[in-house]
């Protein structure tokens, strides 16, 4: 069963120009390597695939000098929803990229001295930087979005960032997202009184008009972290910045650059143990053409779709679902819910996901 990467995350670069406390360092370059990569060549991996939503992530994507060139080839050749995930310290030179782009994410943990901690960056400085250039953005109609890991240590600055974030422009939309592992000593997931409180504040904001949004509810569906069933990996894909294919479901076409990959990865925590996951799912899809969803590590990425396929209605599911819209084909709607129906819920109608979509398309 081939993936239907209607999505694909592709991390444009491996430098970075801050030591934020999420990311792993170890895959990671300072901002001034010398990185050599065939974007060209790149280009034609993912072209292969023509996801409808490209995330463009790091790194830093603003760190790649012929991003805007990139972004043109992009939309010429099949003009997917382009979201470009930026840290904040030169939203200057994303400006431009505004006539290929269509959306932009800006990680931005709350008010000083959180962000600061977590980030490298004041939050002030990514203010100032953003007030100049936001402006330029909304005028062309980019949807911007400021992205808040939300932890025990910054959920009393909820709406203080919310408001800062208004009063920036009422157009900034806030997402606040689990951390991650969601069992860890900083989620709020795990304490059901924490986890109310941020409820609490989130319908406070929303009855009050601010723009936010969260993207709990895909974490919260699953009773147990550690072993449960991901359904979005046929649908998603991850991209490395030469442009090697990657995915959960174990259903692209391997190169040699991406041995070299799973190799590191057998270096890492529970590397062993994940490599053998890995190699029984490819097994099952080759030999035995069987599905399989399960997935031990857990994470963010794109479980809203597993919310549309289940039929769980949520918040966050108009905002993602925006970059589909005009980009599905009825073969497109067909094929799939032949294999939501089959494989992962029997009651799923097509009917439903284009509803959902086309309201999103009109609304966000």
């Amino acid at each position: 069963m081939k993936n239907f990467a209607w999505i694909a995350t592709w991390k444009i670069t491996r430098r970075c120009n801050l030591y934020c406390v999420y990311c792993d360092h170890k895959s990671m370059l300072p901002a001034i390597y010398p990185e050599k990569i065939d974007y060209q060549k790149a280009l034609g991996n993912i072209r292969k695939y023509s996801p409808k939503i490209l995330n463009i992530s790091g790194g830093e994507p603003s760190l790649v000098e012929s991003l805007p060139d990139i972004l043109l080839e992009i939309k010429k050749q099949w003009n997917p929803f382009i979201r470009i995930v930026h840290n904040g310290t030169n939203p200057e030179k994303l400006l431009p990229c505004i006539p290929n782009m269509d959306r932009l994410v800006i990680s931005l943990d709350g008010p000083d001295p959180i962000n600061k901690s977590n980030r490298g960056i004041s939050a002030e400085t990514i203010f100032k930087k953003l007030k100049e250039v936001i402006p330029e953005f909304i005028n062309h109609s980019i949807g911007i979005f400021f992205n808040c890991v939300l932890t025990t240590a910054n959920l009393k600055y909820m709406r203080q960032l919310a408001q800062e974030a208004k009063d920036l422009s009422p157009a900034i939309t806030v997402s606040f997202t689990p951390v991650m592992p969601p069992d860890g000593e900083l989620s709020i997931i795990q304490d059901e009184k924490v986890f109310n409180e941020f409820l609490s504040t989130y319908n406070e904001l929303k009855q009050e008009g601010f723009r936010v949004m969260h993207v709990f509810d895909g974490i919260k569906q699953h009773a147990d972290f550690k072993q449960f069933n991901c359904y979005n990996q046929y649908f998603n894909i991850r991209i490395s910045p030469e442009g090697q294919v990657l995915s959960c479901a174990m259903n692209t076409a391997l190169s040699s650059g991406q041995y070299h990959y799973y190799f590191r990865k057998l270096l890492a925590k529970n590397g062993i143990e994940k490599a053998v996951n890995r190699i029984k799912k490819k097994i099952k899809q080759n030999l035995f053409c069987s599905m399989d969803f399960s997935c031990t590590t857990i994470c963010a990425c794109e479980n809203w779709l597993d919310l549309i396929f289940l039929g769980i209605q949520s918040n966050c599911i108009p905002f993602y679902a925006r970059g589909l819209h005009g980009r599905m084909t009825e073969s497109d709607y067909t094929t799939s819910e032949a294999f939501i129906q089959e494989y992962i819920n029997p009651n799923f109608n097509k009917a439903i996901l284009k509803k959902i979509i086309d309201a999103a398309g009109e609304t966000y």
